[in-house]
């Protein structure tokens, strides 16, 4: 009697868990798949960050701000939304998906904080013009090739290229020329830690 009881209740048991596994497998099949979107807005994000990256060019030669700031912020914004969407895409499905997506939007959101950085040096530097050339073409170079797939290698040897340059000028001679030698230095290492950010994502290889 009571090994027939056993048996029934573990039965009753096998029989729950495989209601559970039908009603998860189910959920699966019917969640709608955000992956579409979320493609979608990577490449919303990377648009803005070419655009963000060009304006700061000009800026050295026009200083022309353009509100370059507010539209950083509203970038971030965006990306943390994105990132909040992937992570919800990879906990509604049973069978887990990969991760790259969240890790992807939390690489764009590093990025964005370090541009902040950047475009504060440029706005502290009084004549961005006479530094302006050779940061000028890194810039539009970066914009040109900011991409998911490019890993930042090139950007980081014209990087330590234009460092190499700037420390061959002559020494400043006035206090405003010392301070935007030094504001000039700090960006190129903002810069540097901006392009090493997506160079240690792109070794990850996650799969997505």
């Amino acid at each position: 009697m009571e090994e027939n009881m056993s048996w029934q209740l573990i039965g009753n048991e096998a029989g729950l868990m495989a209601i559970g596994l039908v009603f998860a497998l189910l959920a699966n099949v019917y969640m709608p798949d955000r992956t579409k979107q979320l493609k979608e807005n990577q490449i919303q994000i990377e648009k803005e960050f070419r655009n963000i990256l060009r304006q700061m060019a000009e800026f050295l030669l026009s200083e022309n701000k353009e509100d370059v700031q507010i539209k950083c912020e509203h970038l971030l914004t965006f990306i943390r939304e994105s990132q909040e969407d992937a992570r919800e895409h990879q906990e509604n499905y049973w069978l887990r998906q990969p991760l790259y997506y969240e890790t992807y939007f939390s690489m764009r959101r590093a990025q964005a904080n370090v541009i902040k950085d950047m475009l504060e040096n440029l706005e502290r530097i009084q004549q961005p013009a006479y530094y302006g050339k050779h940061i000028y073409g890194l810039l539009i170079y970066t914009a040109e090739t900011f991409s998911e797939s490019n890993d930042g290698r090139q950007i980081l040897t014209r990087i330590e290229e234009v460092y190499v340059l700037y420390r061959q000028m002559p020494l400043p001679t006035s206090r405003p020329e010392f301070e935007d030698r030094a504001e000039l230095f700090q960006f190129l290492q903002s810069f540097k830690s901006f392009i090493e950010i997506k160079a240690e994502f792109s070794q990850q290889k996650i799969q997505k």
